[in-house]
């Protein structure tokens, strides 16, 4: 007699698992809302636009794989409150990718260590604009230029170079401490180095959002601060 066992990797129980069956059934777990979001024929839509836009796995794609996308992902779950049209926030992904992330999404409120958002561009595009939007009380914000802000007591982005070596030792303490327990709600880092946002994507198991915008309105964003 073939005893079915369970589909987990490198789990040969019987099914029904009892290691993984509380948490099969929490991660299959919708709400009505979500059901009739992602069911709706302007999600479907918006959704097969997305991928003919980005049409490879982003996360496949970092690792230098290139994976077809199948799904359209959330960043930051919709769950969290966020707008759910805010293509911002979408990314394409395989179907493997989408899961392994949905299940940790589904995790979190279960997790101890925090999630992270890394939010890339280049200077104009916005960052700090989309993480104080975004950001709820209780949420860790890093950037550079608060850290600069903080240390010297200057104005904001008044950034003297001397200072750098405190800041960078301040942020990466940070960095560090991010990776034990916490009771934050959510870690934004606002960065624009693209090496960095990566790296941070392996050491914090981050996510990336990278904003862009058309280089006439970054220039005179850049403009408009230089004056200020």
């Amino acid at each position: 007699m073939i005893v079915p066992t369970c589909k987990e990797p490198r789990c040969f129980n019987p099914l029904p698992c009892p290691k993984h069956k509380q948490e099969r059934v929490r991660q299959d777990v919708k709400t009505h809302e979500e059901r009739r979001f992602y069911s709706s024929r302007r999600w479907t839509e918006a959704s097969l636009r997305h991928r003919q836009h980005e049409p490879l796995c982003r996360l496949c794609k970092a690792e230098g794989r290139i994976v077809p996308a199948q799904q359209v992902d959330h960043i930051i779950p919709v769950r969290e409150g966020v707008n759910p049209w805010d293509e911002t926030n979408w990314q394409s992904l395989c179907a493997p990718c989408h899961l392994k992330k949905s299940r940790r999404d589904q995790g979190i409120s279960e997790r101890t260590v925090r999630p992270v958002t890394v939010v890339y561009g280049l200077s104009g595009t916005g960052k700090t604009t989309y993480v104080r939007e975004r950001a709820k009380r209780g949420d860790l914000i890093v950037d550079l230029d608060y850290l600069f802000q903080a240390l010297s007591g200057l104005s904001f982005r008044d950034n003297p170079e001397c200072l750098l070596p405190f800041v960078a030792s301040a942020r990466d303490a940070v960095y560090e401490r991010l990776q034990r327990p916490s009771e934050i709600g959510r870690a934004w880092i606002i960065t624009t180095d693209r090496v960095a946002a990566n790296g941070l994507r392996n050491r914090l198991k981050a996510e990336i959002i990278e904003l862009e915008v058309e280089e006439s309105v970054r220039a005179q964003r850049l403009a408009s601060r230089a004056t200020a």
